[in-house]
C-alpha cells in the first residue's frame, strides 16, 4: 500500500516485465551492456574502483550522439550541450555571444525532440523487418502442459550441466499475444517459484508426457 500511495503522488506508472525475458525492458538492459562494457575498458584488475568511474563514465554515455536519435540524451533533456571546465575558461576571456530567447530555446529543443521520435521510430520499424523475417509465431491453449525454461545457479556445480527447464506447469490463461499466466502442476517445494506466474513464450517449450509403456 505504500509503494502505491508513492506512485500515486509522484505520478508514477507501475509497469512490471516478465521474468528471465530482459527484451521486456531492453532499453535499460541495453544501456547497462554497454556502461558495464565501458567500466571493463578503465576498472582496476582487482574490480575495486568500478564506482569511482559511473560520474566519468556515465557523463561520456550521456554527451554522446546516439545512433538510433542521432542526438545526445544530454541534449534531449536540456537543449543544449553540455558546459565543461574548458567553456568556462574560454567564456570567461572571450565573452558569450550567445544570444537566445526563451521562445526560440523551447522551439529549438521541442523540434529536436520530434525529430528525435522520428528516427527511434524508423530504427525500431527497421529492426522489426529484420526480426519478423525469422521469426516464428507460437501460440498455447488454456489446459496445455509447458516446460518454463529457467536458468538454475546451484554454488559448486556447473551451469551449463544443469537443467534448463522447469515444469511441467499448465497454461491458464494468455495475458496478451506472447504472455501467459501459468501454474505448476506439482505444488513447487521451492520458494522461489511462485503457484502461478505470467511467463513470456519465448520461455515456453511443449511438455510431452513419457509413454506408459516406455
Amino acid at each position: 500500500e505504500m509503494v502505491n500511495e508513492v506512485l500515486r503522488v509522484s505520478g508514477t506508472t507501475h509497469k512490471t516485465a516478465s521474468s528471465y525475458h530482459p527484451q521486456t525492458n531492453g532499453l535499460t538492459e541495453r544501456f547497462h551492456r554497454t556502461l558495464a562494457d565501458m567500466i571493463a575498458v578503465y576498472v582496476q584488475p582487482d574490480h575495486k574502483n568500478w564506482d569511482t568511474l559511473l560520474p566519468f563514465l556515465t557523463f561520456a554515455y550521456n554527451t554522446a550522439v546516439q545512433r538510433t536519435t542521432c542526438y545526445s540524451p544530454f541534449y534531449l533533456v536540456y537543449g543544449r550541450t553540455p558546459t565543461t571546465f574548458l567553456d568556462v575558461s574560454f567564456f570567461s576571456s572571450h565573452g558569450n555571444s550567445c544570444q537566445s530567447s526563451s521562445e526560440e530555446y523551447i522551439s529549438r529543443l521541442a523540434q529536436s525532440r520530434h525529430q528525435a521520435r522520428i528516427n527511434t521510430e524508423a530504427r525500431q520499424h527497421k529492426r522489426k523487418i529484420t526480426y519478423d523475417e525469422s521469426h516464428r509465431v507460437v501460440s498455447f491453449q488454456p489446459g496445455d502442459e509447458v516446460l518454463l525454461l529457467t536458468p538454475i545457479h546451484t554454488p559448486g556445480l556447473w551451469d551449463k550441466f544443469q537443467p534448463r527447464f522447469i515444469g511441467p506447469y499448465n497454461v491458464l490463461e494468455p495475458t496478451s499475444p506472447v504472455n501467459y499466466r501459468v501454474t505448476p502442476l506439482v505444488a513447487p517445494t521451492d520458494r522461489r517459484y511462485r503457484s502461478t506466474e505470467i511467463v513470456h513464450v519465448c520461455r515456453m517449450k511443449p511438455f510431452t508426457r513419457r509413454s506408459p509403456s516406455l
